[in-house]
């Protein structure tokens, strides 16, 4: 829903909760279903605890699902082209939905979705290279110097020398190494989302926040038909709970069958900004695994900055496609999108 109130949905909410046209909306190209997925998060809830989630399988079923119920009311779009698009965490989430759905696939000849491809943008897609791009990130943007580089690099090789000794290995001990802190208090404790920061996106998160205000006022809740008193929150700690079990530390392998096995187009795309989830990380995971050995696998880099109307932007560099940032879009993502789709 931030997506669809911030980025890419077909209006913007302003400070006064008043909603204006979005020209550079998704929806001013493509057909574009925001679905809160897993169940309980956004406005989606369960009636018991039988209905919740818990891993990426029952994620991925619950959403072809929810799929084949919404193409029996809306059947006119059973026959056209899906794309599953997700940012951040659903990294995690794209390419094991679209797993379930080529497997759906597989036993429902007859009755298949039509899925051609998955985005995903700045996305956390592996644990390993994603983490060990923090300092790299950081340096190559003069955020830290090349001593304090050297030595959280050094913290990470360290550890990581003592997780693969581990007979066990999860994204919470790659966590534990606490890399993404050290950058982050080394660089003067910038926004992890937005390195130009220095404060947290406090109109985005929180009971106060315009979403918040926005998707709970009650005649936007009655618009839409809500049958339920849940109210609408941006983060959901239980479910966070609940996923941690089945936390992959790497879906690039799922990736790469899709690929292989499936034919489905994939594209990831990263921006500038992101700290987190930055272009350093996607380009290393294409690096190691994908972009040589798999060239249906879309690998940009813009050295030359642009900013969607063909002129460029000193503001800004494409390091694979694209760029995600909830605030400032000087660059539409609805460029990449219709470049490569």
């Amino acid at each position: 829903m931030l997506g669809m109130m911030y980025e890419l949905g077909p209006f913007i909410v302003d400070e006064d909760l008043m909603a204006s046209d979005n020209p550079q909306s998704w929806a001013n190209f493509a057909n574009v279903l925001f679905v809160d997925n897993p169940v309980n998060v956004g406005y989606s809830y369960s009636s018991n605890d039988r209905e919740d989630v818990y891993d990426e399988d029952e994620l991925g079923a619950d959403f072809v699902l929810f799929l084949n119920n919404w193409m029996k009311v809306f059947d006119f779009m059973k026959d056209q082209p899906l794309f599953v698009f997700g940012e951040s965490y659903a990294g995690i989430y794209v390419p094991s939905i679209a797993r379930s759905i080529v497997e759906y696939n597989l036993e429902h000849k007859n009755k298949k979705i039509n899925l051609k491809g998955i985005a995903i943008g700045n996305g956390w897609i592996d644990s390993f290279a994603q983490t060990a791009s923090y300092p790299t990130f950081a340096h190559s943007h003069g955020l830290i110097d090349t001593p304090t580089k050297i030595a959280i690099d050094h913290i990470w090789n360290t550890c990581l020398v003592k997780m693969q000794a581990s007979k066990s290995l999860t994204r919470e001990q790659i966590g534990n190494c606490g890399i993404l802190e050290l950058v982050l208090e080394a660089s003067g404790n910038v926004n992890e989302f937005d390195m130009r920061l220095y404060h947290p996106y406090s109109n985005l998160l929180g009971n106060d926040a315009i979403a918040s205000r926005f998707l709970n006022d009650p005649d936007v809740r009655k618009a839409i038909h809500l049958s339920h008193k849940k109210e609408w929150a941006p983060c959901n700690d239980t479910v966070d709970y609940q996923m941690r079990k089945d936390s992959p530390v790497s879906v690039v392998p799922t990736i790469v069958k899709l690929l292989d096995e499936y034919d489905i187009n994939v594209l990831l795309y990263s921006g500038l900004l992101d700290y987190t989830c930055n272009f350093y990380g996607t380009q290393q995971i294409l690096d190691n695994v994908c972009f040589f050995s798999h060239p249906s696998l879309y690998f940009y880099t813009m050295i030359n900055s642009w900013n969607g109307r063909g002129q460029k932007d000193g503001g800004m560099k494409i390091g694979i496609c694209g760029r995600m940032d909830h605030q400032q879009q000087d660059m539409p993502n609805l460029t990449i999108i219709s470049l490569n789709f």
